[in-house]
């Protein structure tokens, strides 16, 4: 089943996706860059946050030092940016996942599924969302992901087949 047909609106532009907040422009910049500048995005993205990572581990006595010298409305001020920057990731995070796992815009967003997909939705499966039957490890969604982005092959094998255990 060729699943990107039709996925370009024109050469190399991606068709209008219906997502939500910003979501869709940066997906549509990210996708529509050339391969080279997305794999160098994730590679430096990758090598960015364990740089951070490893250097907080091996400074964090010199790093809480420097947090007590601080004044108090100053470590307050720290500790309050933190931790609404941890609830921001948090948040995204979990809005990202239920998107994914739950809402079908995520998986008609790629798939051309045309005819098929109107069918299910006039059916009696129509309150299901996509992954309550296509079920599939998360090393596959990872894996189909990695070689969209670097393949970007005009088809994608099939994958999350509906085991008949599902529909019984």
């Amino acid at each position: 089943m060729n699943i990107l047909m039709g996925l370009q609106d024109a050469p190399g532009q991606l068709p209008e996706l219906d997502l939500p907040g910003l979501v869709s422009p940066f997906l549509r910049a990210f996708f529509g860059a050339p391969q080279g500048v997305q794999m160098a995005s994730g590679i430096i993205a990758a090598v960015v946050g364990l740089t951070l990572l490893v250097v907080g581990v091996r400074k964090r006595d010199a790093i809480i030092r420097w947090f007590k010298s601080r004044r108090k409305a100053t470590q307050v001020g720290l500790a309050s940016v933190g931790i609404i920057l941890l609830a921001v990731v948090a948040a995204g995070s979990g809005i990202s996942w239920n998107y994914m796992q739950h809402d079908n815009d995520f998986c008609t967003g790629c798939h051309v599924m045309g005819g098929a997909f109107d069918r299910f939705k006039e059916s009696g499966h129509a309150e299901l969302n996509c992954h309550d039957c296509h079920q599939q490890s998360i090393f596959a969604s990872t894996r189909q992901l990695h070689l969209w982005i670097k393949d970007r092959p005009q088809e994608i094998g099939e994958h999350a087949k509906v085991a008949n255990e599902i529909c019984t």
